[in-house]
């Protein structure tokens, strides 16, 4: 699988555990030392894979996922690539600028930098 089609895949299992509020698919989307970042443009919210995972809707409060989400990715390098998400979560619409790593031949998500919208 190309690097390109790899990170795919895991922006988009990333949006089906957001979707399904699978927190265990989640954390497998993220290296362990990952960081979010969250904002509403008043305020900013620093949290480990771990709390983000935690406040996760459970999967019988979760949306189903939608279709496509409208995924960007603005460079790969050998062991960095970077990704612009747009897709709603919990009623809410974001963005999300994603930086993945690859180690070990796999790309996991290393931070997530993100605004929701009304």
């Amino acid at each position: 699988m190309s690097d390109e089609a790899q990170i795919r895949d895991v922006v988009h299992r990333l949006v089906h555990a957001l979707g399904t509020g699978d927190a265990p698919a989640l954390v497998a989307c993220f290296h362990p030392q990952a960081v979010i970042i969250a904002t509403d443009g008043t305020a900013v919210q620093c949290m480990s894979v771990t709390d983000y995972a935690g406040a996760l809707p459970s999967t019988d409060a979760a949306e189903t996922p939608p279709g496509s989400p409208d995924l960007t990715i603005y460079d790969i390098t050998e062991s960095v690539a970077v990704v612009k998400l747009i897709d709603k979560f919990d009623g809410r619409s974001f963005v999300g600028h994603l930086s993945l790593i690859r180690l070990g031949g796999l790309w996991q998500i290393a931070s997530v930098n993100y605004q929701l919208r009304s």
